[in-house]
């Protein structure tokens, strides 16, 4: 019987071992694409996201300061706000994305795929969505405002997706300040 449970519980260790490997491929994969809408399509045609990495890419148009840098660093306090509201799992696995995504910005060169504006919107729009999507599979995120629709939807009992779109559209708001 003892033999039973023993292998039981092995086969139940290996495939949560399992689903935590799929789990860090999907995020790496997801960082990754993000990464390259960035990278590849956004910054070399002056284009903005929302959240953090769009006020990453509007404080990098106008400073020189580090797309990625600014992410990690914008991310500390949304980390330390939302750390009990979002759970350890979402919150170490965010973590590990946002450090991945300033390690390959900063430090992996990725060349422009397009100089045509719209072409960037559309396909840095697909693979920003993707790799957003790959981490939200992954169980974590890509930080910034998805962790603080989660912490003002449990505070204040407001949709995640009015918060978002509400810190989003202020994002947006401030790029008519700053002329192309």
């Amino acid at each position: 019987m003892r033999r039973l449970h023993a292998a039981a519980r092995a086969k139940r260790g290996a495939g949560h071992l399992l689903s935590f490997v799929f789990r860090i491929l999907l995020l790496c994969l997801g960082t990754a694409l993000f990464a390259v809408a960035v990278e590849g399509f956004y910054k070399p045609n002056v284009l903005l996201s929302g959240g953090v990495t769009g006020t990453s890419l509007l404080i990098n148009r106008f400073t020189g300061f580090p797309v990625g840098l600014g992410v990690l660093l914008f991310n500390i306090p949304v980390f330390l706000l939302g750390f009990r509201d979002v759970g350890r799992r979402f919150a170490l696995l965010s973590a590990t994305g946002v450090g991945l995504f300033w390690l390959l910005v900063d430090f992996v060169p990725i060349a422009p795929l397009t100089q045509e504006p719209m072409l960037a919107a559309i396909f840095g729009g697909v693979l920003a969505g993707l790799g957003s999507s790959l981490a939200i599979r992954a169980g974590g995120s890509l930080g910034g405002f998805d962790i603080l629709g989660v912490v003002v939807n449990r505070r204040f009992s407001t949709g995640v997706g009015e918060v978002l779109m509400t810190l989003n559209g202020m994002t947006l708001f401030f790029t008519l300040f700053f002329p192309r």
